[in-house]
């Protein structure tokens, strides 16, 4: 089903894809520049998912998911969030999933790895709210 999917991207050329790729999946799309916006746009509900950059401006990304995470521990809710990095080392991606992210995509994320990345943290998601992280 279509979701309401938060895109938090600096870059205005990347932040133009994902809104259009995700429009083409069905989804409406709310956009943030950075992680202060991200977390405003979170905190005021409506996000079925984040497709989040790793480095942001305000506050880094990994930052705003652990944020996120502190602020759904013990609610039985846990919000789909997606990293996305142009590059990163091993050491730093098994850091995303420990800050809370569900999976990580290089850039540039190809329209149908973006797609099958959603559909399967948002399933993981929904089966298992507690699931922790994970790729």
């Amino acid at each position: 089903p279509p979701l309401r999917v938060l895109v938090v991207e600096d870059n205005e050329a990347n932040r133009f894809y994902l809104l259009r790729a995700l429009e083409k999946m069905g989804h409406a799309v709310a956009l943030a520049e950075d992680g202060r916006q991200a977390l405003e746009a979170w905190r005021s509900g409506g996000v079925d998912c984040v497709v989040m950059d790793i480095r942001l401006p305000v506050l880094r990304g990994d930052e705003v998911a652990a944020i996120i995470r502190a602020e759904e521990s013990g609610t039985g809710r846990r919000t789909p969030i997606l990293a996305l990095s142009a590059f990163a080392l091993a050491e730093e991606k098994a850091g995303f999933m420990e800050a809370g992210f569900d999976a990580y995509l290089t850039k540039p994320v190809l329209f149908e790895t973006l797609r099958d990345a959603i559909s399967r943290v948002v399933r993981r998601c929904d089966e298992d709210p507690g699931h922790g992280s994970g790729a």
